[in-house]
C-alpha cells in the first residue's frame, strides 16, 4: 500500500479519487492537461500554487486571529466580573463599618463624651484604653503560666488564670507574629519589616534587633535549647540566629517565593519551612543542608508544625488543606480536607493524637491525626482566624 501524496498547499494527503483538496480547496487533478504548451502550463501552475498557498496562510492567520480576540474578549469579561464581585465585597464592607462607626458615634454621645476637635484636643486625656488593637497572633510560655498577645499596637501578656493583663509591651509597628524562648524568659516578635526584636518578659525591655533579611520577616521560633532562633522571610530564605548576642549563623537557600513559616523539630535537629512555592522543606540545622522537599500542596504553604514526638509534620496552605506528613521519608499520610478557605495555622496537642487548625473561613478545626477524621468545628469569630496554639 503506497502512502498517499500531499497537497502541494496545504500538505494534507489525499487520494486519487479526490478531484479537490477538502483542507484549502485546491483543485488536485486535471486542471492544467488542456493547456497545450507544457511551459506555459508549468509558468500557469506555480502562480496558481503560489496564489493558493498564499490565500492559504492568509486564512490561517485569519483563524487564528479570531480565536485570540475570542480569547481575550472572554479573559476581559472574565477581569470584569472578578472587579464587579470584588468592588460589591468592598462597598459591603465600608457600608458594615460605616454602620459599626455610626453605633459607636451614637453610644459616645449616650455616655455624654463629647466629639474632639481642634479647640478642644489639648484638654483631652486618656480615661481608658478600649480594645486591643488587630490581634494577630497568640502564644503560651513553655510552663503554660503566661500567655502573649501579638497585636496592632504592640503585645499584651496575660495570666490565663485570671485572664488578667500583667504587661503591655508596646511597639512602633504592627506586631505579626511572636514566639516564647523555650525558658519562657525572652520573646521575639517580628513586625511587617525586615527586622527581629527580642524582649525581656519580666519588663518588657527590648534586649536586642536582628537584622540581616532583604524583605519582610514572615515567621520566627525558638530551638529547642533556646540558643538558636530561626526566623522565615518574603526574601526567599530561612536564617539561623544565635540568640545569645543576635550573630546570624546561616542562611538556608533553596525555597523559590516567600517563605511563611518556619519550625523546629522537638529535638532540634531538623526544621522545616513553608513556602509560597507550594513546598514544604526540611532542612538539618547542624549545617543547613537540605534533607528532602515535601511537594503536593497546590497553592502556598503557610503553616507548618512538628508533632510533640517529632516523626509527624502537618502543613497548612491556601489550597484549604492540611496535610500529614511522615518526616523519615516525607510520605504524604493524610490529607484533611474541609475547611472552605485558606488554612492559616496548624498546631499539635500536647499528646499529639490532635491537630487543631485556623482558616480564613472564620473557624478551628479539630482533627484526629491517626486517621485524618474531623473531630469538631469551633465556631464564633466573626472574621478570619490567624492562630491556633
Amino acid at each position: 500500500m503506497t502512502d498517499k501524496p500531499p497537497c502541494p498547499v496545504c500538505g494534507r494527503p489525499y487520494g486519487p479519487d479526490e478531484p479537490t483538496c477538502q483542507e484549502c480547496g485546491w483543485q488536485l487533478q486535471g486542471a492544467y492537461e488542456l493547456v497545450p504548451d507544457p511551459v506555459q502550463a508549468q509558468l500557469r501552475y506555480e502562480r496558481d500554487l503560489a496564489q493558493a498557498r498564499l490565500n492559504y496562510r492568509e486564512r490561517q492567520f485569519q483563524q487564528a486571529q479570531a480565536q485570540v480576540e475570542a480569547r481575550l474578549a472572554a479573559l476581559k469579561a472574565e477581569l470584569r466580573r472578578e472587579q464587579e464581585q470584588a468592588q460589591a465585597q468592598v462597598e459591603a464592607r465600608l457600608a458594615a463599618l460605616e454602620a459599626k462607626l455610626a453605633a459607636l458615634g451614637t453610644r459616645l454621645r449616650n455616655a455624654g463624651i463629647n466629639r474632639i476637635t481642634p479647640a478642644n484636643a489639648a484638654s483631652v486625656v486618656q480615661r481608658a484604653r478600649l480594645g486591643k488593637g488587630l490581634l494577630t497572633d497568640l502564644a503560651w510560655t513553655p510552663d503554660g503560666t503566661r500567655l502573649a498577645v501579638a497585636s496592632s499596637i504592640g503585645v499584651f501578656l496575660y495570666d490565663p488564670g485570671t485572664l488578667q493583663e500583667i504587661r503591655y509591651i508596646a511597639t512602633d509597628a504592627r506586631v505579626a507574629s511572636i514566639a516564647f524562648a523555650p525558658d519562657g524568659q525572652t520573646l521575639a516578635s517580628r513586625s511587617w519589616e525586615k527586622t527581629i526584636r527580642l524582649w525581656r518578659v519580666a519588663d518588657g525591655r527590648i534586649l536586642r534587633a536582628l537584622t540581616g533579611h532583604t524583605d519582610k520577616v514572615t515567621s520566627v521560633t525558638f530551638a529547642p535549647d533556646g540558643q538558636t532562633l530561626a526566623s522565615a522571610s518574603e526574601d526567599n530564605t530561612v536564617r539561623l540566629w544565635h540568640v545569645a548576642d543576635g550573630t546570624l549563623l546561616r542562611t538556608l537557600e533553596g525555597h523559590t517565593r516567600d517563605v511563611k513559616s518556619v519550625v523546629f523539630a522537638p529535638d532540634g535537629q531538623t526544621l522545616a519551612s513553608g513556602s509560597w512555592d507550594e513546598t514544604v522543606r526540611l532542612w538539618r540545622v547542624a549545617d543547613g543542608t537540605l534533607l528532602r522537599t515535601l511537594e503536593g500542596h497546590t497553592r502556598a504553604v503557610v503553616s507548618v508544625a512538628f508533632a510533640p514526638d517529632g516523626q509527624t509534620l502537618a502543613s497548612g496552605s491556601d489550597d484549604k488543606t492540611i496535610r500529614l506528613w511522615r518526616v523519615a521519608d516525607g510520605t504524604l499520610l493524610h490529607t484533611l480536607k474541609g475547611h472552605t478557605d485558606w488554612v492559616l495555622s496548624v498546631a499539635f496537642a500536647p499528646d499529639g493524637q490532635t491537630l487543631a487548625s485556623a482558616s480564613e473561613d472564620n473557624t478551628v478545626r479539630l482533627w484526629h491525626v491517626a486517621d485524618g477524621t474531623l473531630l469538631r468545628t469551633l465556631e464564633g469569630h466573626t472574621d478570619d482566624v490567624n492562630s491556633v496554639a
